[in-house]
């Protein structure tokens, strides 16, 4: 049903617009607007995709639907959710690389969700980097699942894509062949980049940091391969990194030489899972960090209470502190900080805290289970 046409004025269609869902606004159509009106229907559209209200909720079927239905309007798009099986459509992909995607700023890229496509990591680069050679003006590049990348890739970005801003890696990545990546290539505005799983190990990091040099949020998410050593080479690097989050090794295993902190840093968060911070470490960031307001630190079996008493005489500016499951601090952490900062510690074996818990495993919390259901009276007896 067009409802657009019956609209009383421009008033209607800013109310349509906002509470419609944007897979019905897709559905409507425009053509018996006046130009003024259809003008501001899709100023309107645009605008409710910017507001993320829509396109991250359509499953894959309707996002080519209605990347159709956007090519066929000529609609402004600048947000975008594109799932990978759009490659499979070859006119419609290639009609979206040429018309579309030169105006996309922030791009969100969805793995196929049918394993009978059978994709493998040949089609994603072809499918990646004919995306990027298309998108000048990108800002945000979002990749949802678990891809391999080559390094190869980053020079195209380094080429087609000087102010891509922020790359988040919702999934696990496989990087390969960073030896093709040399000082020329930079990613000059890149000033977030994040990804939940990595293959990084410690000499990864240099060619990586020396990609970013405008580097102010890092997160590596689980990449047991990172060692304190490679915590030292981030922090050394010349990237004016302000948040740092590290899913490092999980039990401690010499890297290469450590290096001690060579420069002073602007970070205020930093936050480290496993042993890849020492005492030694953090009495030099003590030293260097006087902007430090917030510190976690977890899963560390390397670092004492020393470490952290450095920490809490020299940055005034902490606001909270988080250490857990490092078994050789204690509670008298409590004590190094003022009452203006706000602590949690919480031991390796929290359950040892109390006395009265008795440790129990799930087969026989199963079967207690299943007996307490038996004793349960019908509904008749309660």
């Amino acid at each position: 049903m067009n409802i657009l046409s019956s609209l009383p004025d421009a008033l209607g269609l800013i109310v349509l617009t906002s509470w419609l869902p944007l897979k019905d606004l897709a559905c409507l159509d425009s053509a018996n607007l006046s130009h003024s009106s259809r003008k501001i229907f899709l100023s309107l559209l645009s605008g409710h995709i910017l507001r993320h209200e829509c396109v991250l909720s359509l499953n894959h079927a309707q996002s080519v639907h209605f990347i159709r239905w956007v090519l066929t309007r000529n609609v402004a798009v600048v947000v975008l959710t594109i799932p990978f099986e759009l490659m499979a459509e070859h006119n419609l992909y290639h009609s979206f690389l040429d018309r579309c995607v030169p105006r996309l700023k922030h791009v969100r890229i969805e793995e196929p969700t049918d394993p009978l496509l059978n994709y493998g990591p040949s089609h994603f680069n072809k499918f990646l980097s004919l995306l990027v050679e298309h998108s000048r003006d990108l800002l945000t590049l979002t990749l949802c699942g678990n891809y391999q990348i080559p390094c190869s890739l980053f020079p195209v970005l380094s080429k087609n894509c000087p102010q891509l801003q922020t790359l988040d890696i919702q999934g696990k990545v496989a990087f390969s062949g960073w030896g093709v990546v040399d000082a020329s290539t930079q990613l000059l505005s890149l000033a977030s980049l994040s990804m939940e799983e990595s293959n990084l190990i410690d000499s990864d990091l240099v060619p990586l940091l020396n990609l970013c040099p405008s580097l102010q949020t890092l997160h590596i998410g689980e990449s047991n391969w990172i060692t304190q050593s490679g915590v030292t080479l981030i922090l050394n690097s010349q990237a004016p990194l302000k948040s740092i989050q590290i899913h490092g090794q999980q039990s401690y295993r010499n890297g290469a030489d450590v290096q001690v902190l060579r420069r002073r840093l602007e970070l205020t968060n930093l936050e480290l899972n496993g042993a890849i911070i020492f005492d030694d470490l953090m009495r030099e960031l003590s030293e260097n960090c006087p902007a430090l307001t917030r510190l976690s630190i977890e899963n560390n079996n390397i670092l004492t209470d020393a470490g952290i008493l450095s920490l809490s005489r020299a940055c005034k500016r902490l606001t909270d502190v988080n250490i857990r499951s490092c078994p050789l601090t204690s509670s008298d952490i409590n004590n190094y900080f003022s009452s203006a900062v706000h602590v949690y510690f919480e031991p390796a074996d929290v359950w040892l805290q109390f006395p009265d818990f008795t440790f129990v495993g799930n087969e026989w919390l199963e079967l207690a289970i299943q007996a307490a259901l038996t004793e349960v009276p019908p509904d008749d007896d309660l």
